[in-house]
């Protein structure tokens, strides 16, 4: 497996890893999936200076591989979980 591919199976598999950590598990998933459900929000947390992984595109929007790979999670989850329309937000830039 070349150095690129590692690279990205090593992100894609902290990405999955963080959105699960950010649904919950356990006995607090059910106060997470509550608090999805009545804000029909789902933030993503992302960085501005890691392409191709995450980057600001040339209109300013959070683009990347991992950008792609939450908002998938999060169409999945909209249809897993019957939340209806669900916004996401990508303004949680960490340094």
């Amino acid at each position: 497996m070349s150095r690129v591919a590692t690279r990205m199976w090593r992100a894609a598999s902290v990405g999955i890893f963080l959105t699960i950590l950010a649904c919950g598990v356990g006995p607090s998933a059910a106060g997470t999936l509550d608090k999805l459900r009545q804000d029909k929000t789902l933030r993503i947390a992302h960085r501005d200076d890691a392409p191709p992984f995450s980057f600001k595109d040339a209109k300013g929007q959070p683009a990347g591989f991992m950008v792609d790979l939450c908002r998938a999670v999060a169409g999945r989850l909209t249809a897993d979980l019957d939340l209806g329309e669900l916004k996401i937000v990508c303004g949680l830039a960490l340094k």
